[in-house]
């Protein structure tokens, strides 16, 4: 499944570097000093296009106007993905007057502890 994975991986970890330096480079570092540790896995890690410390998935097909409370806080950012679906799926910001197409392999990124989204 990690081939299929590398351009995924590699734009989510992009714009994890972009969204969150701090972390991202946090992250890499720690990777180096796993494979240094256990060189078993330094094949794997080479290639790993993860830079996430955590990952949560969400499967439902819409969900009313929310606040992701439990998520990050005032000055992080939260990165939104849709894997699959139809191409008539609209993400909404009410918040920010912002809806658009949100069709599988959509990206976005902001503050959902702060904003007012849903998707339907």
């Amino acid at each position: 499944w990690l081939p299929n994975a590398l351009a995924f991986g590699a734009l989510m970890s992009a714009a994890l570097a972009i969204t969150h330096p701090e972390q991202y480079a946090l992250t890499r570092e720690c990777l180096i000093l796993l494979a240094k540790k256990h060189p078993a896995l330094e094949t794997i890690l080479r290639i790993w296009p993860f830079a996430f410390n955590a990952l949560a998935v969400v499967s439902n097909r819409c969900t009313p106007m929310h606040r992701d409370r439990s998520s990050g806080d005032d000055v992080d950012y939260d990165g939104m993905v849709t894997v699959g679906g139809d191409d008539d799926v609209t993400i909404k910001f009410d918040g920010l007057g912002f809806w658009g197409r949100y069709r599988s392999g959509t990206m976005v990124w902001t503050s959902c502890h702060m904003q007012l989204h849903s998707v339907s």
